[in-house]
């Protein structure tokens, strides 16, 4: 299990300030990829994280997915900050 996590939500019927308000309480580290894609240091499953979450996302488009952070699992250009991130969170 990784404890990088990604998550994509509906910012049309999710409050994202609160999202990500309520996430900096459970996770050690944010990260705000885009609008609508966060990345999420979060040592427990992915299903647990959810189940945290309640109320503000029930019934609403959300996925969390655990991503492999072992060398050469991931790759692309993105923005310098992303890559520090990563870098940061993925041995703690």
């Amino acid at each position: 299990m990784s404890n990088i996590k990604i998550i994509y939500f509906d910012i049309e019927n999710i409050d994202s300030s609160s999202l990500v308000q309520r996430l900096n309480t459970l996770c050690s580290s944010v990260y705000r990829v885009n609008n609508d894609i966060l990345m999420v240091y979060y040592p427990d499953s992915s299903k647990v994280l959810y189940d945290s979450l309640g109320s503000l996302i029930q019934g609403k488009n959300i996925f969390i997915i655990e991503v492999n952070t072992e060398s050469n699992a991931f790759w692309g250009y993105m923005d310098k900050g992303l890559w520090d991130w990563i870098n940061n969170n993925r041995n703690m």
